[in-house]
């Protein structure tokens, strides 16, 4: 009778252990659930995972060409570790080159510029569109891999989020092609 109530207890006391643990999302989780949110272009999910990740996205030449972008990208979630309410997670992310992409198209706008001069019919913002989303899409679209630290914290009610973007231009940067790292280079200039 005393083996059966010990074993009772012991299963008893697994099956609240197993329904407390399973209700938590890991750092990996969080950063698979929001790569998968981004191949998908689900703003809501991305948000979820990210909260502060695509407050600066608003135009629908940014949805249409993160569209392009994200359907493209292939990522691995490597190893993590966590020190209380913070934990990091290793991931490798390959997508398209978006440095080399916007080298070509500025070089080619730059070029067009000069050839209509005068020319008030030309549309360049049309036209680099239009030169975007073809060299995005193409088959032999150049791209890039990258591996960055993704950075988290416990939200206010324990859940693991992705931190914010000042704590991940790595992990941005390695996401969008080296988008963030380009537009460093035009804050140096400007």
């Amino acid at each position: 009778m005393k083996n059966r109530i010990l074993s009772l207890i012991v299963c008893a006391l697994f099956a609240v252990t197993l329904l407390f643990s399973c209700g938590e999302r890991t750092p990996e989780a969080t950063v698979d659930g929001y790569m998968k949110a981004c191949v998908e272009f689900n703003r809501e999910k991305m948000n979820e995972f990210f909260p502060t990740g695509a407050e600066d996205q608003d135009t629908q030449v940014d949805d249409d060409t993160y569209t392009i972008m994200f359907k493209r990208i292939k990522y691995t979630i490597g190893t993590s570790e966590i020190t209380g309410d913070t934990a990091t997670v290793n991931v490798t992310i390959t997508t398209l080159d978006m440095k080399t992409i916007m080298g070509e198209i500025i070089s080619d706008l730059i070029g067009q510029a000069f050839s209509h001069i005068g020319d008030d019919s030309f549309d360049s913002d049309a036209y680099a569109n239009e030169l975007l989303a073809e060299k995005m899409n193409a088959e032999d679209a150049p791209t890039v891999t990258n591996e960055a630290v993704v950075n988290l914290n416990k939200d206010g009610s324990g859940k693991w989020i992705i931190s914010d973007e000042s704590q991940n231009t790595d992990f941005i940067d390695a996401l969008t092609g080296g988008l963030m790292s380009m537009s460093g280079m035009f804050d140096e200039i400007g």
